[in-house]
């Protein structure tokens, strides 16, 4: 078994440099965008529950207190929630989960979706349920980098093709674009492309199209197959950590994950077919995986 693939340079170098810069904010600096320019009212950080914890929420009371934004904080089994709003927050806005979203600015019939449908964690375990109808979407409707710097919403949408999810990340997009040029570039360089879906913790990889294929990179067979050519790959999720969150998700998933990836670091083709992924360098096959029957694979288009 060969190790995992070092992931896309370019990924890699632009992440590292926004965690340089804004430490414990990095994955959120989207959203201080979004706040700064009035498009949202406050945003939630997810903060490993352990004994690190300390240093961050200093650095995070620091930036408050240069700001003028209000801290707040609960925890959970899992994680510190902490919320940065730009008021004070009555106990019950950060408890009841329909204020929380109004709060967080998410859309109403995305916080309806989610409290109708009782769903905990579901950029864990749910995203499978949001591609299932569709294949081909906007760039800006990219939700598989969230936790990287690189996105423009948090929250789980509806759908894939939901109206408000929509027009609220192009409208970021511009501001963003206004604000700080480089991110839009990196945005626009990151978020279009294929993607392969794992349903694994909500795992999405990202495959870089080859040169003389990125304008059509991805073929689709007449018999359901479809085929991706790429020269890298990259994915933001990390299925070993949130693992043990996931309530459809086993060990084994996490561990066929790995090989996934390591398989994909191997080569420069990916097909999906029935069952089965097949992974290729030129026609030289590298290996062949089975899906197990509860996962739902699927290659995903978001075009620039």
């Amino acid at each position: 078994m060969h190790p995992p693939p070092d992931r896309f340079r370019p990924f890699l170098d632009a992440t590292a440099r926004y965690y340089r810069r804004y430490d414990v904010l990095a994955a959120y600096v989207p959203e201080l965008i979004a706040m700064h320019c009035g498009h949202k009212t406050s945003i939630q950080l997810s903060l490993p529950n352990d004994d690190d914890l300390g240093p961050s929420l200093i650095r995070l009371r620091d930036f408050c207190d240069r700001t003028g934004f209000h801290l707040a904080r609960r925890e959970e089994p899992d994680a510190i929630k902490v919320l940065l709003a730009n008021r004070p927050l009555p106990d019950d806005e950060f408890h009841d989960k329909a204020k929380l979203g109004e709060l967080l600015s998410y859309p109403a019939c995305c916080i309806d979706h989610c409290i109708g449908n009782d769903l905990n964690n579901p950029l864990i375990d749910h995203l499978g349920d949001l591609i299932r109808d569709g294949d081909c979407f906007p760039y800006w409707m990219n939700l598989f980098l969230q936790t990287s710097p690189f996105h423009l919403f948090k929250h789980y949408p509806c759908s894939l093709t939901c109206d408000v999810t929509s027009a609220y990340a192009q409208t970021l997009l511009e501001k963003i674009r206004e604000a700080n040029p480089s991110l839009w570039t990196h945005l626009r360089t990151f978020l279009p492309g294929p993607v392969l879906y794992t349903d694994i913790c909500g795992a999405g990889i990202c495959l870089v199209g080859k040169p003389d294929t990125e304008a059509h990179p991805v073929g689709r067979g007449a018999m359901g197959s479809v085929t991706v050519h790429y020269r890298d790959l990259f994915w933001d999720a990390n299925p070993s950590q949130v693992g043990p969150m996931s309530r459809r998700n086993t060990p084994d998933d996490v561990e066929l994950f790995g090989r996934l990836t390591s398989l994909l670091g191997q080569g420069d083709q990916v097909t999906l077919a029935d069952d089965a992924c097949v992974i290729r360098r030129g026609t030289r096959v590298m290996g062949r995986l089975k899906r197990p029957t509860h996962l739902h694979w699927k290659i995903l288009e978001f075009k620039l």
